[in-house]
């Protein structure tokens, strides 16, 4: 039941993330910094783009990071967490969060003000929420492979 509560956290985390997007980046992108569309596309469609490729970023990041405790936990066996190469971490789970970002800057069409929040936003998304849900929820054969998780985690 233990391993469920973790999947449903993962999820929990991510659900939090897009909730940001949704209501907090957004919202901050068409305020704050009055981010400009292309000439020819309104700002409501091009939100409504940015929402949407932000929401498949963080799928993908929740995706990963529940592959990442599936490996762990089931597949991936470890006596010691040390010895644990911390370059399947990274392989693993950045490439493709990273993949998924890279595709969602070159589709979504790049405002004329304000580009780089955006695309900061989705790095931020992407991989912050994958290092939180994989540094405070990976089972004990992986759980101090995120880098500083032994310093976060001290259960």
């Amino acid at each position: 039941m233990k391993h469920v509560g973790f999947i449903v956290l993962i999820i929990l985390i991510t659900f939090a993330f897009w909730l940001l997007l949704y209501f907090g980046e957004s919202l901050f992108l068409d305020y704050v910094i009055m981010i400009e569309p292309p000439i020819g596309v309104f700002i409501e469609d091009w939100l409504y783009e940015f929402v949407f490729w932000g929401t498949i970023v963080l799928v993908v990041t929740g995706m990963v990071a529940i592959f990442w405790y599936i490996g762990g936990e089931w597949i991936m066996k470890f006596n010691r967490w040390e010895k644990v190469n911390k370059r399947s971490w990274w392989g693993l789970g950045l490439v493709p969060i990273i993949i998924v970002i890279v595709v969602a800057c070159v589709i979504i069409p790049p405002p004329d003000i304000g580009a780089w929040w955006a695309y900061a936003i989705y790095v931020f998304n992407g991989l912050l929420c994958y290092y939180l849900t994989t540094a405070l929820l990976s089972p004990n054969s992986v759980k101090y492979t995120p880098v500083l998780a032994s310093k976060i985690r001290k259960w």
